[in-house]
């Protein structure tokens, strides 16, 4: 069974973020990590070029055998506020 990481988006232009090239490994290796599928920094590091976006993280996952999409999710229309009881 393959897993499914889904990866939300509130506004326009979020799939092409730029991100760090340690928050991307970090990443990877954290959904690697949660599956017990098997990690190295530095193979992942060799196999997987600059420049590091939202979007090329979407496609790592997916190498490494995950069912990654990505989904949009709807702003929510309000929120409601409900005291503690």
């Amino acid at each position: 069974m393959r897993k499914q990481a889904h990866f939300g988006r509130i506004g326009s232009g979020m799939m092409d973020q730029k991100v760090s090239g340690d928050a991307f490994f970090w990443a990877l290796q954290g959904v690697c990590a949660l599956h017990r599928k098997p990690y190295s920094d530095a193979l992942a590091r060799q196999q997987l070029a600059a420049p590091y976006t939202t979007r090329s993280l979407l496609d790592a996952m997916q190498a490494y055998g995950f069912d990654a999409v990505h989904t949009t999710r709807p702003k929510p229309k309000s929120f409601t506020r409900k005291p503690f009881r």
